[in-house]
């Protein structure tokens, strides 16, 4: 929460993290002031997609992964990544919370580099799609 204490807007694509940070705040109260200020900051910009942006190669879908090769060319999650998604992400995670004793020290390292890997590329994403929508609706 420091890192996004001075930010007016942070943004997420669909609704998993505006859940996560709920979830956190029921089980963390005392952090729960912080949280919520968080999650006022959240843009979703699927809801973006969803409401001002069609494409015929979006197949119908409007997942990040179908999305944003089309609206960034040449940047997907194809062969880029070892965590292809959010799902595996999230198992990958608590694995690491839950079961790193059953890892080796070599496993937990693969996979929390793994799970660092796949968070920058999303956040990049993130970035490379507000830039690209920025343009599509011509405010820069």
């Amino acid at each position: 929460m420091e890192v996004t204490r001075d930010a007016d807007r942070v943004l997420m694509y669909t609704d998993f993290e505006r859940k996560q940070i709920r979830s956190m705040q029921r089980f963390v109260p005392a952090l729960a002031g912080d949280l919520g200020r968080l999650e006022a900051k959240l843009l979703d910009l699927a809801q973006v997609i969803r409401h001002c942006v069609y494409h015929p190669q979006f197949g119908g879908s409007l997942s990040i992964k179908d999305v944003l090769p089309v609206l960034v060319p040449g940047m997907d999650y194809k062969d880029s990544v070892r965590i292809p998604d959010g799902s595996e992400a999230s198992a990958k995670l608590a694995q690491l919370l839950f079961h790193a004793g059953q890892l080796t020290a070599e496993e937990r390292q693969e996979t929390k580099d793994a799970l660092l890997e796949y968070c920058k590329l999303d956040t990049f994403a993130m970035v490379k799609l507000l830039e690209r929508l920025t343009a599509i609706a011509g405010t820069k």
